[in-house]
């Protein structure tokens, strides 16, 4: 999910993994009881699908798919506290799919706060439109959200291959529980460090998003909106616009 250009910062990821250990330390000794039956259980396995059609393909702001309707389906399968997942872009103007992931991910489930560490694999088809010469790159990455108000979360991601930089999301979010559904308000601020040579903000993004049951499917809708002005790197020509993001997610679990 990316392109610009390259660079290697090593003490963001240092920083990046301090805030981490400073918030979770800084959790109640009373909420960091992990849940021992469930890491004593017997090993379990678990799979799931899921689809989101989307008007575009915007990641953080930046949008990679020319403004044309994307497909991105996804699979994965768990092994108690271990996953495995992939999943790809498939471009609808062009009627082809243009990138494949890979995410390896351990999850830490505390009383009041999670932690997922993992490592992140990106492969572009080449000679695509939208993806034309886009090297294949890898990352490491770290996850933690507190269940607290606002139910803040960070997440960090070091590009050490092609990238050869760091990546933040900071976001906050509130559930409303309906009659039948859940309702929920999320914002998200992003920040680029050193990540293919480009430093700054990409943008800011609001969301509003939804799902309810349809059977054994669960049903998501969802509208963004990236707000962004011109800051760092992220400004003339390469200065990020405003956009609109909407999509709906269908989901299935076993």
């Amino acid at each position: 999910m990316k392109k610009i250009i390259r660079k290697t910062n090593v003490f963001s990821l240092i920083f990046c993994t301090s805030i981490i250990s400073n918030i979770a330390v800084a959790s109640d000794a009373n909420d960091i009881e992990t849940d021992t039956e469930n890491s004593s259980a017997d090993n379990s396995i678990s799979y799931g699908w899921d689809a989101t059609l989307s008007s575009k393909y915007i990641w953080q702001g930046i949008d990679y798919s020319n403004g044309g309707m994307v497909l991105q389906p996804e699979a994965y399968i768990t092994l108690n506290n271990f996953s495995a997942t992939v999943w790809f872009n498939h471009d609808i103007e062009t009627n082809k799919p243009d990138e494949f992931d890979l995410y390896l991910q351990y999850d830490w489930s505390f009383t009041k706060h999670a932690l997922s560490a993992g490592y992140a694999y990106y492969e572009y088809p080449q000679n695509e439109p939208h993806r034309d010469n886009w090297d294949a790159s890898q990352e490491l990455y770290l996850d933690i959200s507190v269940d607290r108000t606002l139910n803040p979360s960070l997440s960090m991601h070091y590009d050490f291959d092609t990238g050869k930089g760091t990546y933040y999301a900071l976001g906050v979010s509130h559930d409303f529980d309906l009659a039948r559904e859940s309702f929920t308000l999320a914002a998200n601020l992003f920040y680029h460090d050193d990540y293919f040579e480009t430093s700054g903000i990409p943008s800011f993004e609001l969301n509003a998003s939804t799902n309810f049951s349809a059977g054994s499917l669960t049903i998501s809708p969802s509208i963004s909106y990236f707000h962004s002005w011109e800051n760092g790197d992220f400004r003339g020509v390469n200065a990020v616009p405003d956009v609109w993001l909407f999509s709906v997610n269908i989901a299935k679990d076993y």
